[in-house]
């Protein structure tokens, strides 16, 4: 196994860049949905370098491709095994997961703990959707709950069903442990999940094209104008403005239905979370000014939510945005553009190179420990071998598609700033998302009064949010 996460390795290390979009759909990982959206329009596209956030910046640096050593978010989870409790050997864990981990890439990982600390690990499968998100209750109800499942997001309908991972007696300070997502997953400053910073389950938004149709068409490379720091929304908007003027059947880029993505990559989420409740801004100036940029380009046609004109050999699509697995050598992602060798990815652009910097994670993945779980003390030992990256045989093509879709994943893997929408999945979890995202199918004119007049179900969404969030167990 190369553990390439403890060793020195080369990379190209991004010292700031933002990324934005994502979603989920087509046709792989666990099955999102997309819609078809294709508008059309003559608006001029907006500059989106009229829009940006003055705030605290972080300057965006040109790639770093020299060997560097790993910082102190590295974790050695052999040395964690180590000091595992005897009296833990010969146990038994449970895990709920929305897929069977022992037909993916994990299988190896997973056989590994098991012959390292004598602890069997059984998986409980659950179908993603409505069936997972109500297993967890359903098995702590009948005396089966598991030791340990995975969450895609911080629902509070799913926390009330879990302990805080305090209850393990394990030591969760070191940095390695992602302390975004555990404040994400805290409720009165009691962490009820968690995860590792470098793991390979961080699920950031990629943008995706094709090679061929860059050069052809002589564009400039998005890869390229990344690694110099010159990869921006408004370099993006230049180049598809360029393509959908070339053909009236073109569109620019494809984003999914769920995740603001240009507010993300500005840090920007109208359902913000204190630590005890949720409260939501639908006035917030700079929320509404990417939002306003977002219509803008869709009326467009720079900006579409229709997903099937990328990869196929017909394309009138330019760009395309998914999650992080679409990277994976598993994926069924772009499977046409990437048999052909023309696949290639680029973090989503940035606001300019004086903007602080956010990774957009489509899905805050996270594991917790739920109520009468049997063996809780277990768990952080399995989840600092499962969760650990460097565990994972990621050189070449086993894990990643390629080396340059490798590349892309370290350095936003290790980027400091994460960004989670809470909206796109808490408030779609009660009901009440759907009432907002219609926002793209409004003119930008009526933007203001059309918030104005849906804000009284977003109110009432939290509030099912914030009771929910008083009955979890402290």
């Amino acid at each position: 196994m190369l553990n390439i996460m403890k060793k020195t390795f080369a990379i190209l290390l991004v010292i700031a860049m933002v990324v934005s979009l994502g979603a989920c759909g087509e046709n792989g990982g666990k099955g999102g949905t997309s819609s078809n959206g294709n508008n059309s329009g003559t608006s001029k596209p907006v500059d989106p370098e009229d829009t940006l956030n003055t705030g605290n910046s972080e300057v965006v640096g040109e790639v770093n491709t020299e060997t560097i050593v790993l910082d102190d978010y590295d974790l050695d989870s052999a040395a964690v095994l180590a000091k595992m409790p005897k009296e833990l050997k010969n146990t038994k864990i449970t895990f709920l997961n929305w897929y069977d981990p022992m037909q993916r890439e994990e299988k190896t990982v997973i056989e590994e703990f098991e012959k390292k600390t004598g602890i069997d690990v059984e998986i409980i499968v659950k179908q993603y959707g409505p069936e997972y998100n109500g297993s967890l209750a359903q098995l702590v109800a009948t005396g089966e709950a598991p030791d340990v499942l995975r969450m895609l997001a911080p629902y509070p309908s799913q926390i009330r069903y879990l302990q805080p991972m305090s209850v393990t007696g394990f030591d969760f300070s070191s940095k390695a442990w992602d302390k975004e997502a555990e404040a994400a997953y805290s409720v009165d400053g009691k962490a009820y999940a968690t995860n590792l910073r470098y793991s390979p389950f961080f699920l950031p938004a990629i943008m995706f094209y094709n090679t061929k149709t860059m050069e052809e068409y002589d564009f400039e490379d998005p890869y390229e104008l990344f690694k110099k720091g010159e990869w921006t929304w408004n370099k993006l908007v230049e180049i598809c403005g360029e393509w959908v003027k070339s053909n009236p059947e073109f569109e620019g880029l494809s984003m999914l239905p769920k995740g603001d993505l240009p507010a993300m990559s500005a840090g920007i989420d109208w359902c913000k979370y204190n630590g005890k409740t949720y409260s939501v801004d639908l006035t917030d100036a700079n929320m509404l000014e990417k939002w306003q940029f977002t219509l803008e380009n869709k009326k467009a046609k720079i900006f579409t939510e229709d997903q099937s004109k990328f990869d196929n050999s017909n394309q009138t699509t330019l760009f395309a945005v998914m999650d992080a697995t679409a990277v994976q050598s598993s994926s069924d992602y772009y499977r046409k553009t990437r048999k052909r060798g023309q696949l290639k990815c680029v973090p989503i652009p940035s606001w300019g190179k004086d903007k602080t910097y956010y990774v957009p994670l489509i899905e805050n993945l996270a594991f917790g420990i739920p109520v009468d779980a049997k063996n809780p003390k277990a768990v952080p030992y399995f989840l600092a071998y499962y969760l650990d990256f460097s565990n994972y045989d990621t050189e070449g093509t086993k894990f990643f598609y390629s080396e340059q879709a490798r590349e892309v994943y370290i350095n936003l893997m290790k980027m400091t700033n994460r960004s989670f929408n809470n909206s796109q999945f808490l408030l779609n979890a009660t009901g009440g998302y759907h009432n907002v995202t219609m926002y793209r199918n409004v003119d930008p004119a009526q933007l203001t009064i059309w918030l104005q007049e849906r804000e009284y179900i977003i109110n009432d969404t939290v509030a099912l949010l914030n009771e929910d969030l008083a009955k979890v167990q402290k």
